[in-house]
C-alpha cells in the first residue's frame, strides 16, 4: 500500500484544516507531514503534521541528518549552522509525531524527520527543557496517545527583521506550536509561542568550539507541576528565563482560534483565549507580541485577528 505524502488537510475527517500558506514559501511533502520553507531565510516558516494517537509505532530514532535534494543547498540551513556550537537541531515536526500506521510507513516517516528542512536552530535551554519545547511536544503527543485522538499540529519559526545573524543565517528568537482537533465534530485548538531570547545571546557569543572540546553538561529540568503541565510559561514577557505564551485555545464553550497572517513580519496585538486541550473553563484574553506563520488557519476555526483591530473572531463553524 502506498501512503500519500504530505500533510492531509482532511485528516480530521469532519473538519478541513489546510496547511497555512503565503507567497514566497516552498512546500515540501514528507510522510504524514509537510514543510513550508522560506528559501530566503533557509528555515521553515510553518510545518504541518498529522498525528494518529491510536496507531503510533515505536521506531528506533536514528540520527542521519541530511539536506533535502528537492532544494538547492543555498535554500536550506545544513550542518554548517549547527557544527561546533551549542545550537540544537530542534525538530519543528517532532520525530515521533508522524511515526504511525504500517511499520514500513512509520519507518519512512521517522527517516523523513531528519531532513534539515524539518529543524530549526534552538538553544538547549529551549529544545531540551521539560518546561519548554520538549515539554510542549510531550504534552501534545501524550494527549493524542492517551486518548487515541487525531491531531493536526502546526509549528514553525516566528521571523523578525531584527533576528540576530549567525553564520549568515538569521536565527529566530521565537517559535510557535498550534494543535487542532475535532471535539464533537466541532473544531478546537490550542496554541503557544515560546521565546528563546534569554538563552540565545550566550550561545551566539561563544567562540567556535573545537571538535576535541568536551560537550557541555546540560542539566535536565524537573517536570513541571501536574496542575499546570499544559501551561508552558505564564504568558508574561520577562527576561528571567525562556517562557512560552499561549496564543489560542479550543474545546468546550471557550473555543479560540488563529488567523495567521504573514511569515516575515512580527504580528502585534493578538487577542487570545487560553486553556488546554478540551478546555472550556478558561476565557482569559490578553495581548501578546507576535505570531507570524504564513497564511491562515481558518477552515472551520474561529478567528482571532492578529496585528489589527483587536476584535474577537466569530464562533467556530465547520465548513463542508
Amino acid at each position: 500500500m502506498t501512503t500519500p505524502l504530505g500533510f492531509d488537510p482532511k485528516f480530521l475527517a469532519d473538519i478541513d484544516v489546510p496547511l497555512p500558506d503565503r507567497p514566497g514559501v516552498l512546500v515540501l511533502p514528507y510522510t504524514h507531514f509537510s514543510v513550508s520553507i522560506d528559501p530566503a531565510r533557509r528555515l521553515a516558516a510553518v510545518t504541518g503534521v498529522n498525528i494518529d494517537g491510536a496507531n503510533m509505532k515505536d521506531v528506533a530514532r536514528g540520527d542521519d541528518w541530511r539536506l533535502d535534494d528537492h532544494l538547492q543547498a543555498s535554500q536550506q540551513a545544513g550542518n554548517e549552522l549547527y557544527s561546533n556550537n551549542d545550537l540544537d537541531r530542534g525538530h519543528l515536526v517532532r520525530r515521533r509525531d508522524p511515526v504511525w500506521g504500517e511499520l514500513s510507513v512509520a519507518q519512512r516517516a521517522n527517516k523523513d524527520t531528519f531532513h534539515y528542512t524539518v529543524c530549526a536552530p534552538q538553544t538547549a535551554t529551549l529544545n531540551q527543557s521539560k518546561t519548554l519545547w520538549l515539554g510542549l511536544e510531550d504534552y501534545v503527543l501524550g494527549y493524542a496517545e492517551q486518548y487515541g485522538r487525531r491531531l493536526s499540529v502546526f509549528s514553525g519559526c516566528i521571523f523578525a527583521d531584527d533576528d540576530p545573524i549567525y553564520r549568515g543565517i538569521a536565527i529566530p528568537r521565537q517559535f510557535f506550536k498550534i494543535a487542532v482537533w475535532s471535539q464533537d465534530s466541532t473544531p478546537a485548538c490550542t496554541g503557544y509561542v515560546l521565546d528563546q531570547s534569554p538563552s540565545l545571546g550566550p550561545v551566539l557569543d561563544k567562540p567556535l568550539r573545537l571538535e576535541t572540546d568536551p560537550p557541555p553538561l546540560r542539566p535536565v529540568p524537573d517536570l513541571p507541576g501536574s496542575g499546570s503541565r499544559h501551561r508552558v510559561g505564564d504568558g508574561s514577557r520577562t527576561g528571567h528565563a525562556d517562557r512560552g505564551r499561549s496564543l489560542c485555545t479550543g474545546g468546550g464553550s471557550s473555543r479560540g482560534c488563529v488567523d495567521v497572517d504573514r511569515v516575515d513580519e512580527t504580528v502585534r496585538r493578538a487577542l487570545v483565549n487560553r486553556s488546554g486541550f478540551g478546555g472550556g473553563q478558561a476565557d482569559e484574553r490578553r495581548s501578546v507580541d507576535g505570531l507570524a506563520a504564513g497564511g491562515r488557519i481558518d477552515a472551520g476555526l474561529a478567528q482571532s485577528t492578529f496585528g489589527g483591530d483587536r476584535r474577537a473572531g466569530p464562533p467556530c463553524q465547520s465548513r463542508s
